[in-house]
């Protein structure tokens, strides 16, 4: 995929999306502290979703196949965490996003 076209594919799925990341359920208004009513001196320190999040079995960039949705960096590493971690698996895993890192191309 060219920069453009995933440019496209990250507009079309964020509007799918209705702007929310699918795996934390905040926008990109989002900030860690107001989330938790946790008072703090300056700009919040939003993030923005962003981030292709895809399967990292199927391809390395990511492409049509495999690209799960759009995700913030935070929930992107948490995603990589459970993937990195099969160990955590029963601990973490609820049925959502079993079916969440299910989708993509398979390897």
């Amino acid at each position: 995929m060219t920069a453009g076209e995933r440019k496209i594919l990250r507009a079309k799925l964020l509007a799918e999306q209705n702007g929310i990341c699918p795996v934390c359920g905040h926008d990109s208004d989002y900030c860690y502290f107001h989330a938790r009513n946790i008072e703090h001196p300056g700009e919040c320190r939003k993030q923005p979703v962003v981030v292709l999040e895809h399967n990292h079995m199927h391809c390395k960039m990511g492409c049509e196949v495999c690209i799960r949705g759009v995700v913030h960096h935070a929930c992107n590493r948490f995603i990589a965490f459970i993937e990195a971690n099969p160990q955590a698996h029963d601990r973490i895993m609820t049925p959502w996003l079993r079916d969440f890192l299910a989708r993509g191309g398979k390897a």
